[in-house]
Order: structure tokens, then C-alpha cells, then sequence
């Protein structure tokens, strides 16, 4: 295989979306802080949902880019 900057930058979104998957399926201490990491930078970002829905279709749309690109033989 050769790692191209599509195969890389594929990559790097599956492990955002793992990681965000992760985040919104798991509880613990992280998610009863009232401060966020976020929330230092709220005038840059407005809105930064958790949920899990918003998690799964992340999720499926990295999978459908990887089968897509993974069609055409770039990863």
C-alpha cells in the first residue's frame, strides 16, 4: 500500500472518529466537569456536540469514505 495524502489524511479522520465515538458512548469523570476543554475557546467554538447520534453518523460516513476509497484502490 502506498500512503498517499488521501490514505493519510483517511487515517487521520478514523482516529478522530474513534476517538470521538469513544467520548460520547463512555461516562466517567470527564463528562461531570462543568468546564470543558472547549470552553476556554467559546468564541471559536459554538457549538461542540456530544451526543451519540451525531457520533454514529460521524462514524458511518468515515466507514462509507474508506469503503469508497478503498474502491478506487487509494488505500
Amino acid at each position: 500500500m502506498i500512503w498517499g495524502f488521501e490514505a493519510i489524511l483517511y487515517y487521520l479522520f478514523v482516529l478522530d472518529s474513534s476517538i470521538y465515538f469513544v467520548m460520547a458512548f463512555s461516562r466517567g469523570k470527564l463528562h461531570k466537569k462543568t468546564m470543558h476543554w472547549y470552553s476556554n475557546y467559546a468564541k471559536y467554538f459554538f457549538n461542540f456536540p456530544i451526543n451519540r447520534g451525531v457520533a454514529i453518523m460521524y462514524l458511518a460516513l468515515i466507514v462509507w469514505i474508506g469503503l469508497s476509497l478503498s474502491r478506487l484502490g487509494i488505500i
